[in-house]
């Protein structure tokens, strides 16, 4: 058995190459026998193991010397034995280790096949060596490599999935993330490449730092399968691999940049001198990686301009946008739709004005796909008509997300237009923290939003909550009236469902900045032009204190308590014998009695009592009312002190 060795760069070869050098370096080939004995190959030229001192046999005698070896034949016995063999038995041993070396031989069509797409060779070496010293095997073994290789696969994905060599597998995953392609269930196989030794790891290592990888995996995945190996492995196997230095150094950069800095110079110019090399390679994909890794944007740009349209090409086109090169954008519009966005979407550069016109072009045809992404770059270069342009050509149910982009740029959130196109569009409640936000730094208009509020419908509960929380900030910021009776009439508006009267309650509470005879929007005094302005009527009016009275939703608020308290109070200032007539002051006596003897309800006793004590003096009739109260005295013994002392005070 022969095999072929590099004298410079000491590859092996299981075959003379075809022009008989060296196919990694060009070096010159020398011819090399393997000891029958130990399986150490030396130059044809020794005539005893370098290593075991046996005396080496021709090459054509290694099979019949492995086959007396199995049977028992001592060392010094083999040579002598073979010439005494007859050519019946020297056949019949012949046939039967080539018996088992023939499927051997379909192994090692498929690591060949593996092999075109590799950067190393010799993967096919490896195997050899593990089956010279397997074969002869015994019959059980023999049996079961006969079972699995039956069939020789000559495609990746079938290797990877049914070949019987673990090395052969390896080697396929590794051709087909060479290739951009990835399966789900490779994810166990891609962790294992890298608990391998040798070359297989060299290989392994080539490919997670080489732009295939990086083109098929995100940053967070890269992560995930990036193998644990200290600097002086990856520096030990440079010395190992010097025909693979390049890319090892390469993976010494990735995966330990922090300790470079602790080698030795003469190590670190070794490096920088690797570096050079390089990235003047005429192996493409080893240049590429290493200018995506160097991140220099004069060189990607002159690598991408000599590519042809590939996903190398794509790749290269993101590293640019990333590191802002316009020339990202080169023949943009040609460009299939889901590298578009990635570029748009990986942009950090400037937008100047001829970009600019091609981007509003690739808008208009592309709103919805990639409307969004390109306003992020040129929505703050749009002018007002611009932008009020695509508001009123875009349909919202198609370009939502597109509205929503062009309504954040900051040149539009306060216009008055776009503001009332957000309302028309319904967008105002997605954009509700940012036009809070815009209404705290310039003060978005009290009037527009009080006429906003006029106008909403309450039953979009989600537009007016929005418009209520901006307001809320204006409020704050200034006090405006119609702004403030706005908001009063839709917490007090019975055409609201509770819970956006609640909401409404919560802004004007949390808004509490204007005069001291304003709180919650109610004026203290109760000033019947203040009423009507606020509720309408005296009917909406009383209507609105009566639910505030007995609504056991607004009581079981304690800070809603202070409120209730508060519409109380303002009651008791008021004439109310002229400003009520008698059906309403007996509705209104009728509720209070029923404050008066609910336990739930006691914290308002008090101020009940002195509604009730105002309306009994101002009362022309008031015996029917001291009746009432006798009778309440009577049965309510557990009634507060103070709330007593009222009552009887009025019957006295």
């Amino acid at each position: 058995m022969t095999r072929y060795s590099c004298r410079d760069c000491n590859a092996k070869f299981s075959s003379p190459q075809t022009s008989e050098r060296c196919s990694v370096c060009k070096g010159a080939l020398e011819k090399l026998n393997c000891c029958v004995w130990c399986l150490h190959w030396q130059g044809v030229e020794h005539q005893t193991c370098e290593n075991c001192n046996f005396s080496l046999l021709k090459s054509n005698q290694f099979i019949l010397g492995r086959m007396l070896k199995s049977g028992g034949v001592d060392k010094f016995s083999i040579a002598e034995r073979i010439t005494s063999l007859s050519k019946e038995e020297q056949t019949h041993l012949s046939s039967q280790y080539l018996q088992q070396w023939t499927l051997v031989e379909k192994l090692l069509m498929e690591i060949r096949f593996c092999e075109k797409f590799m950067k190393q060779r010799g993967f096919d070496i490896l195997l050899e060596d593990e089956f010279i010293s397997l074969i002869p095997m015994n019959n059980p073994d023999f049996e079961a490599l006969k079972k699995n290789k039956d069939v020789v696969h000559l495609d990746l994905e079938s290797i990877l999935k049914s070949s019987s060599s673990y090395l052969a597998k390896n080697l396929a995953l590794i051709a087909l993330v060479r290739q951009g392609k990835f399966n789900e269930d490779w994810h166990e196989n891609l962790r294992m490449l890298f608990y391998n030794q040798g070359r297989l790891l060299v290989e392994a290592l080539a490919l997670f730092v080489s732009w295939q990888w990086r083109n098929l995996f995100s940053l967070g995945l890269r992560r995930r399968y990036a193998p644990s190996i200290d600097t002086d492995h990856l520096l030990g196997l440079i010395e190992e691999f010097p025909q693979m230095k390049s890319w090892l150094t390469l993976t010494l950069l990735i995966l330990n940049p922090n300790k470079i800095n602790a080698l030795g110079d003469e190590v670190k110019t070794v490096l920088e001198k690797v570096r050079e090399e390089a990235i003047q390679s005429d192996d493409f994909d080893l240049r590429l990686s290493w200018l995506l890794y160097l991140e220099d944007p004069s060189k990607l740009e002159l690598e991408f301009e000599s590519m042809a349209e590939s996903e190398a090409r794509n790749l290269v086109r993101l590293e640019l946008a990333s590191l802002g090169s316009p020339l990202c954008f080169k023949n943009f519009s040609t460009l299939p739709i889901e590298v578009k966005d990635r570029v748009l979407q990986s942009y950090r550069g400037e937008v100047k004005d001829e970009l600019k016109k091609e981007l509003l072009i690739e808008l208009r045809n592309n709103k919805d796909a990639l409307g969004a992404k390109i306003l992020r770059l040129v929505g703050d270069q749009l002018s007002e008509e611009e932008s009020l342009e695509f508001l009123t050509a875009l349909d919202p149910e198609k370009a939502e997300n597109l509205l929503l982009e062009l309504l954040l740029k900051k040149n539009f959130l306060g216009v008055e237009a776009v503001f009332e196109k957000a309302i028309e569009l319904n967008l105002v409640a997605k954009l509700k923290d940012h036009f809070t936000r815009k209404a705290r730094e310039e003060k978005l208009g009290a009037a527009l939003l009080a006429k906003s509020l006029a106008e909403a419908d309450v039953k979009n509960e989600e537009l007016v909550t929005s418009l209520l929380r901006i307001s809320e900030v204006v409020l704050k910021a200034h006090y405006d009236l119609n702004l403030l009776k706005e908001m009063t009439q839709i917490a007090w508006s019975p055409k609201c469902s509770k819970g956006l009267r609640s909401e409404a309650f919560w802004c004007l509470k949390r808004s509490q900045k204007g005069p001291r005879d304003v709180q919650l929007g109610l004026p203290l005094s109760f000033e019947p032009e203040a009423i009507e302005a606020l509720f309408g009527s005296k009917e909406h009016f009383l209507e609105c204190l009566f639910e505030a009275m007995v609504n056991p939703e607004f009581l079981s608020e304690t800070n809603l308590i202070g409120f209730v308290d508060q519409v109380l109070d303002g009651a008791k200032s008021l004439d109310l014998n002229t400003y009520l007539n008698d059906s309403e002051r007996e509705v209104l006596v009728d509720k209070l009695f029923v404050v008066l003897r609910s336990k739930t309800w006691a914290m308002y006793q008090r101020t009940c009592a002195s509604l009730i004590a105002n309306i009994v003096k101002a009362s022309a009739n008031p015996l029917e009312l001291k009746k009432r109260i006798l009778e309440l005295l009577d049965t309510e013994p557990e009634l507060h002190s103070e709330c007593q002392l009222t009552l009887k005070s009025v019957i006295s």
